[in-house]
């Protein structure tokens, strides 16, 4: 992750990330909300929580929608089971 590693990422709880990876100058002469991919997305909600299990906020921004909290909620849940049912 593009985070820099040290006690302060304790202080981070959750995150609510745009639902594009476009640029903001380039999202806002799209002149509509870009919706992204919410696999994508769910996927790398997944990542923040494996490589930061304390967090426990997780939502979305613009662009965000219930397709997108679904994936978010299907990718997580099974994160947590693993990380609490460790093999």
């Amino acid at each position: 992750p593009a985070l820099e590693p040290g006690d302060w990422i304790f202080r981070l709880r959750g995150v609510r990330p745009n639902a594009s990876k476009m640029e903001k100058i380039a999202l806002c002469k799209l002149g509509h909300i870009e919706d992204g991919d919410p696999v994508e997305l769910g996927g790398q909600m997944g990542d923040l929580a494996r490589h930061y299990p304390h967090m426990d906020i997780f939502g979305g921004c613009c662009g965000t929608g219930a397709t997108h909290l679904r994936e978010m909620a299907s990718v997580l849940s099974r994160t947590r089971a693993v990380q609490s049912n460790p093999a």
